[in-house]
Parts: C-alpha cells; structure tokens; sequence
C-alpha cells in the first residue's frame, strides 16, 4: 500500500516520506517546532532579537537546507566534527515543555502577526503583500532548484 501511494505521489511531481510511527505531529513540524523553540528561547534569554535570529537563519545555515537535510549536511561535514560540538552544545539547548514566553505574551496581548498587524514585526498592508509575495518567489526559486535534482 505505502509502495504504492509513493509511486502515485512521485507521478505527481512530490516527495513521499515514509513516516514508520505515529507521533503527534508530522515529521516537519516537528522539525521546524524545535527550532522555533530554540529560536524563540533565544529572543526569551535576551541573547538576541527576533530580527537577528531570523537574519542567523537565513543567512547562516538556512539556506543549506535547500542543497540538503540536517543529516546529509552532518555526513558531508564529519560525524565526528558534529558529535564533538553537540557535546557541548546539547546540554545547553532549551527543553522547555511550555511555549516561550515571548510567544505567550503577544498572543496573549492579541499580537498575533501578519493577521492582527503585529507579532515580532509590524505588519501594515502594504508591508503584508510585499513580504507574501518575495516570501512566494523565494519558496519558487528554492523549489526551482530543488525539481532540478530531481
């Protein structure tokens, strides 16, 4: 069955990923949740802003993620080279089971983001339709790339 649903999905033109166990969740998510609780961990400690945890993403590692996933990068760049720093780093990551606290505030002041005109940004019309519509272009070109490999 699963064989079977993959091959229709490739047809398509998508990627099935063969998830073995349910998790609350899907795979993603739950991948992008834990940097999202990293990242918002980060703003809650002072230790930056919004902007520059975006700015660390994006223009620091995030974009590797297009040429390849977390443990592919982990390979080419030496299993033991990432063991190494995650001694170290790991015990120091956030393992909150709450949301952080500059998440809870602004939903709770009805900062709610692009929706309510502000979150961690402002968020006027004007600014809504232009960040759509690069945010559109830059997940076209990525997805450009991505069908090239194919």
């Amino acid at each position: 069955m699963c064989e079977r649903l993959a091959a229709t999905m490739q047809s398509l033109g998508k990627v099935p990923v063969l998830v073995r166990k349910d998790i609350p969740g899907f795979l993603a998510n739950r991948i992008q949740h834990a940097l999202a609780r990293e990242a918002f961990w980060l703003v809650d400690e002072g230790i930056a802003s919004a902007e520059d945890v975006d700015k660390a993403v994006r223009y620091g590692f995030g974009f590797r993620f297009v040429a390849a996933g977390p443990i592919l990068q982990r390979d080419l760049a030496g299993l033991d080279v990432h063991c190494a720093a995650s001694a170290t780093t790991f015990p120091t990551l956030n393992n909150s089971a709450e949301p952080a606290r500059c998440l809870r505030e602004r939903v709770a002041a009805g900062k709610l983001g692009v929706k309510s005109g502000e979150g961690f940004y402002e968020w006027p019309p004007e600014r809504v339709a232009a960040e759509r519509a690069r945010y559109e272009r830059a997940l076209l070109d990525a997805l450009a790339i991505l069908k090239r490999e194919a």
